[in-house]
């Protein structure tokens, strides 16, 4: 049996994840999201605002069987508000460093925590962004997350060669998603985000890449992760 853990299960790259595992069997899939819009009985949902340390908290990975599977999807992110600093929501400040950065790091410690003696595969993905590795203007939150989510899969890696407890961490760029950040993307002020033009050109000319077509890739991760030695790569690479 695997279990698969998907933060940001209801909609773009967790959603199209969710619905492809559907296909296979021998599987749970539990969706960990703000919104359920999935139904299937492989599907066992957890309503959870990930802005919210406190919910982040109190859930629980549950117990599985020592011979098991266990995978851990951080998928879930928030581009908030496109603005320069200066013109920032503090509570939008918060809620992005909780969702993209604080909650990823309550859950992987959790995960680690409560399945180091699980004999299966066991695999912590989490889902990064080019953003974290070059300066947007008027995504300096985005950004710094990004950057900070890299930096903290690649300290868990190097501590999994220490400890040896045979995790597999990875942090992944998607490249450039149809997806609904990419609505709010193309709907933020040209005043405070100098690449807005850029960004409805990608979705006029079709450059934008299917969620479903970054699912499969996805799996190719998840389903051989020992086939990939780096930790910090982008689909693009492959």
């Amino acid at each position: 049996m695997t279990h698969y853990f998907i933060t940001g299960s209801s909609s773009g790259i967790g959603r199209a994840l969710c619905e492809e595992l559907f296909q296979f069997k021998d599987l749970k899939v539990y969706g960990i999201a703000r919104r359920q819009t999935l139904e299937h009985p492989y599907y066992n949902h957890h309503t959870i605002d990930l802005s919210e340390t406190s919910e982040v908290s109190r859930f629980q990975f549950p117990q599985v069987d020592e011979k098991d599977d266990v995978i851990l999807v951080n998928n879930a992110g928030t581009l908030g508000t496109v603005a320069k600093a200066g013109h920032l929501d503090e509570k939008g400040i918060e809620r992005g460093f909780h969702v993209n950065l604080v909650s990823v790091a309550m859950l992987s410690n959790k995960f680690i925590d409560v399945y180091r003696k699980v004999k299966g595969r066991k695999v912590i993905l989490n889902i990064s962004s080019g953003a974290g590795k070059a300066p947007i203007d008027g995504w300096s939150v985005y950004c710094a997350t990004k950057a900070g989510l890299d930096m903290f899969s690649r300290v868990l890696a190097e501590e999994q060669k220490l400890n040896k407890e045979g995790f597999h961490i990875f942090s992944v760029a998607p490249g450039i998603v149809d997806t609904e950040m990419q609505q709010e993307i193309r709907k933020a002020d040209s005043m405070q985000f100098s690449r807005i033009e850029d960004f409805k050109r990608y979705k006029a000319e079709g450059e934008l890449t299917d969620p479903q077509l970054i699912s499969h890739k996805l799996m190719r991760i998840l389903d051989n992760p020992e086939d990939f030695k780096e930790t910090v790569f982008s689909v693009r690479d492959f």
